[in-house]
């Protein structure tokens, strides 16, 4: 996962592709807005990724590559996404990829996480989700976020709720990646363990049809606006 601004960036715990980087550096271009908040994560069968301590060099190797073509300067620190302190009062702008989602069998700590994203941007800022949600796109299921938890949590945090619509998120799922996944999974449970089971179910099933091993994961596309 990565959080930051685009000059300045907060590296927490778990994986980054780096791709996140092109997009904030495309948006703070064409908006003008200097101070972001970018947020991602890959797809983790855990329940709280901050508890994890899985920097992984080659990811943030990789984030600083893709920061560099993009004309962005960064600086990697290691942050708690349901504190964020340090950064009071400081964001215009923040873009969650794929983060969320990943507290879904928690609200509180969406809540919490939420909560923290107020406290660390400026009035009137504009928050954007994209998150994992359990329409069926193409065989594609995953257990992902109920559609009448965004208005609840949002509002809980201090955020107001403008816009929540269906997209995809593309992905790629390399085959020992789909091996790996499998692996996690076994034996464990719980709701989003049995959702990531039955996900690479599926993917097993469908990688030998997929181009360059891409899927369209289904997802919703949120909108908010920090109240005062």
């Amino acid at each position: 996962m990565l959080f930051g601004e685009c000059d300045e960036k907060v590296h927490l715990r778990g994986n980054f592709t780096g791709e996140t980087v092109e997009h904030v550096a495309q948006a703070q271009h064409q908006s003008g807005v200097q101070n972001i908040l970018a947020g991602e994560s890959a797809v983790q069968p855990v329940r709280r990724c901050l508890g994890r301590d899985d920097s992984s060099p080659t990811a943030i190797a990789r984030a600083k590559r893709n920061a560099v073509a993009a004309g962005v300067q960064v600086d990697f620190q290691v942050a708690d996404a349901l504190a964020l302190k340090g950064f009071e009062g400081r964001f215009d702008t923040v873009v969650d990829n794929s983060f969320y989602h990943l507290f879904n069998d928690d609200e509180s700590v969406q809540v919490d996480y939420v909560q923290a994203l107020h406290r660390a941007t400026k009035p009137g800022a504009r928050l954007y989700m994209f998150e994992l949600s359990p329409r069926n796109v193409n065989g594609i299921q995953w257990t992902g976020v109920p559609a009448d938890n965004f208005s609840r949590v949002l509002d809980a945090g201090g955020w107001r709720l403008d816009y929540q619509g269906d997209t995809t998120l593309q992905a790629r799922f390399l085959p020992q990646t789909i091996a790996a996944m499998t692996a996690i999974g076994a034996g464990r449970q719980g709701d989003m363990i049995e959702g990531f089971q039955r996900l690479t179910q599926q993917l097993s099933v469908l990688e030998p049809l997929l181009e360059d091993h891409r899927v369209n994961l289904p997802a919703w596309s949120v909108v908010a606006t920090r109240l005062d």
